[in-house]
């Protein structure tokens, strides 16, 4: 039987990872609302769009993913036990969930500052 701190610990780290994924798409939707990238006249602006909108669609997935495990950790975990085969839907959330931060990393690297500072480069010189 799975200890009673593990649960709480457990369900506690999953519902702040929720909290900040939902932090996260809200961001992404308030910086589309304020962002004057046009998508279909500048490469970059497609590039962005496609890259963080896509980017934004696996987060939701994860939150998705996150949501069911909180919901079968936080429910209906105290009514039974656990074997050890039985944490493999909770173990395949966190590796998503992991692979989706390490994929943000990389995007935020080449989208947000080399790509922009060419942008940027590009429009001081045409201006």
């Amino acid at each position: 039987m799975t200890p009673i701190w593990l649960r709480t610990r457990m369900f506690t780290a999953l519902s702040i990872s929720f909290l900040f994924g939902l932090f996260f798409i809200l961001t992404q939707i308030y910086e589309y609302y304020i962002l004057s990238l046009p998508f279909k006249h500048n490469i970059y602006g497609t590039v962005f769009y496609s890259l963080t909108g896509l980017h934004g669609m696996h987060v939701m997935v994860g939150l998705i993913l996150i949501f069911f495990t909180c919901y079968f950790f936080g429910i209906r975990v105290p009514a039974r036990s656990f074997k050890n085969d039985s944490y493999v839907g909770i173990i395949s959330a966190m590796w998503y969930w992991h692979f989706v931060d390490i994929v943000w990393i990389i995007l935020y690297i080449f989208v947000y500052t080399l790509f922009a500072w060419d942008l940027g480069i590009f429009l001081l010189a045409h201006n």
